[in-house]
């Protein structure tokens, strides 16, 4: 890709849409900082909340992923580990998000999973199932719920 230029305002939500092929995900990618090597930004600049993300290490870019924006891929369910119950998913992610000094135990874990579970509809029985329990589920196209 060249020469992209975009604004987002705040919290509207984006779908890029395109052919197989086209970007799409490299785009995703590289507005989130996540481009695998030999793909990189050349030149340019990712600005975010008034601060170039572009510039960031990688601790601060954490911070600002954790604190104001995030990267949904399609088919995410290939993103989860099949032999993990959903629990130790969200364990994964609480404890990469964490804060400087803020510790997610069993107990803590179990506890804000159950609080983000259930703001969207959904029993904390979720959290000792397997990812492939919910196979089924988007197969047969149960719409998908999220809340910010």
């Amino acid at each position: 890709m060249r020469d992209v230029d975009l604004s987002f305002e705040r919290g509207e939500f984006v779908g890029v849409v395109g052919e197989s092929g086209c970007g799409k995900s490299s785009l995703a990618y590289a507005l989130a900082r996540m481009l695998r090597p030999p793909a990189r930004i050349e030149s340019g600049s990712i600005v975010f909340d008034g601060v170039d993300i572009s510039t960031l290490d990688q601790e601060a870019l954490r911070q600002h992923r954790r604190n104001g924006f995030a990267l949904v891929l399609q088919s995410g369910m290939n993103a989860l580990n099949p032999v993990r119950d959903i629990q130790h998913h969200f364990a994964d992610v609480l404890r990469a998000h964490a804060a400087a000094g803020e510790h997610w135990n069993r107990a803590s874990v179990r506890e804000r999973a159950t609080e983000l579970l259930e703001s969207v509809g959904l029993d904390a029985g979720v959290l000792s199932r397997f990812p492939t329990s919910f196979r089924a589920v988007c197969v047969n196209g149960a719409p998908s719920r999220s809340r910010s």
